[in-house]
């Protein structure tokens, strides 16, 4: 399966505040400085918005869309269900056994996922690590500048996709400037059935294999290290 890009951070960004203003307070599940929190169990029939404020979903809630926000992190607890998530500026925070249908993206902020979560879409970050442990993810991962972990018997099913080979102005002003070097760890029984891509020139890639980890497709511009 190869990683295809969709729309940028900053289309994200901009549409996300777009629909905001135009629904005003006449949508329940859309805020401006105020966070949200849906209760354990809960159930929700549309998708969470903020700007500048927070999203938690309860453990077995159901929500039957996606939660984005622009300034805030988003907590996902044990057992829920949603379609997707979405942030600029924060991190986002799934517990155990979460369904994700749908893609997990953010700008500036870390992505970590626990045991028997499930993603079914891609996940994306520009500027933040990302650890998914005990997790599935259908989909691929692209980071710009962000280590990418895959522990206890995580599995990624599409590629890791470094940089970009399209890369907008807002990829080439957040990317500048920050060219350290990159690692992508697998442990234990983790595995990559797709490719590693590093599409960064100026960027050293190392990945490291630890256990019974594997990548099953290519290496392209990384160095492998096994121990």
């Amino acid at each position: 399966m190869k990683f295809t890009h969709h729309k940028t951070p900053v289309a994200v960004t901009l549409c996300l505040l777009g629909c905001l203003l135009l629904l005003g307070p006449a949508q329940a599940d859309s805020t401006v400085n105020k966070s949200i929190r849906i209760a354990d169990g809960q159930e929700v029939g549309s998708s969470l918005s903020s700007v500048n404020g927070g999203i938690t979903v309860g453990a077995k809630a159901a929500v039957d869309g996606s939660a984005e926000t622009v300034n805030g992190s988003i907590s996902i607890r044990d057992g829920a269900t949603i379609r997707g998530l979405e942030t600029v500026n924060g991190s986002i925070r799934v517990a155990n056994e979460v369904i994700v249908d749908g893609n997990v993206e953010s700008v500036n902020g870390g992505i970590s996922t626990q045991e028997g979560t499930r993603i079914y879409g891609w996940i994306e970050t520009v500027n933040g690590r990302l650890e998914l442990s005990g997790t599935t993810v259908n989909g691929s991962v692209s980071t710009q500048n962000g280590s990418v972990s895959l522990l206890n018997g995580s599995r990624l099913q599409g590629d890791v996709v470094i940089g970009s080979s399209k890369s907008s102005w807002f990829d080439r002003f957040f990317g500048w400037g920050r060219k350290n070097g990159l690692k992508i760890y697998l442990d234990g029984a983790s595995v990559i059935e797709g490719d590693i891509i590093n599409r960064d020139e100026d960027r050293e890639v190392q990945v490291i294999l630890s256990g019974d980890a594997e990548v099953r497709g290519q290496i392209q511009n990384a160095e492998l290290i096994r121990k």
